[in-house]
């Protein structure tokens, strides 16, 4: 089924793959897309745009080129999931042992 997508300012939707094509479920626990992504939202300092050009690359290396993410967006502000002086002061400890 074709999704009817439109952008609006502001917003930014992704898709694991282009309209009217298979988004794969892959062998491993998650699929290409959802590998990629959670392999690339940590980049630091990388704008929305960026981690999904990321992504896609990732995905279309997985695949072989058979599925190929898709985004549409105007966004408004900059934006990036973590910012580098987060990265630097996230405290790496495990959480404590539950009784």
């Amino acid at each position: 089924a074709t999704v009817a997508a439109q952008s609006y300012a502001g917003s930014y939707t992704v898709y694991a793959a282009q309209d009217g094509a298979v988004a794969l479920d892959g062998k491993e626990r998650n699929s290409p897309f959802a590998t990629a992504l959670l392999k690339r939202l940590a980049t630091p300092d990388a704008s929305v745009e960026t981690v999904m050009g990321l992504v896609k690359a990732d995905v279309e290396e997985m695949t072989q080129g058979f599925q190929s993410p898709d985004a549409k967006g105007l966004l408004t502000r900059a934006f990036s999931f973590v910012a580098e002086a987060a990265l630097a002061t996230r405290e790496l400890t495990p959480p404590a042992a539950v009784d």
